[in-house]
């Protein structure tokens, strides 16, 4: 996979960050593909990867970028990507056996969670918003 290639050579995380939609991309149709194929444990590999691809390129933002909230680059691309990622998250449940979504759930969920923390770093003054956490 080219684009995998591509993101692991990547030692800039905002340059990473921007690599990450395209990659996503593929991982999704992968995902889709494998759906269809009713090969549900390789759709939910693909999608657990990218999800952590997702975190891990967080993790390398906030280590290399100390106040987000100020250098927002990199953390807007990767909030935009995972909101789209939850809309197709939502599709591969839809097209997964009713008797297999429960994986798909569990991983729209740790999306939506990674997406929360990334709106919490890029805009940490909200009123009543939990103190930030690298995790």
């Amino acid at each position: 996979m080219r684009r995998r290639q591509e993101f692991d050579r990547e030692r800039d995380p905002v340059d990473k960050a921007k690599k990450l939609p395209k990659l996503g991309e593929a991982h999704f149709n992968a995902a889709r593909r494998a759906i269809r194929d009713d090969n549900i444990p390789l759709a939910i590999t693909l999608l657990q990867e990218h999800r952590d691809l997702i975190d891990s390129t967080r993790q390398a933002l906030l280590a290399a970028i100390p106040n987000p909230e100020k250098k927002p680059s990199g953390f807007k691309q990767v909030e935009i990507h995972v909101r789209k990622s939850l809309d197709q998250m939502t599709d591969l449940i839809a097209e997964a056996p009713a008797n297999e979504r429960a994986p798909f759930e569990a991983l729209r969920s740790d999306l939506d969670r990674i997406g929360r923390q990334l709106i919490r770093d890029l805009f940490p003054r909200q009123p009543g918003a939990p103190p930030r956490s690298n995790r």
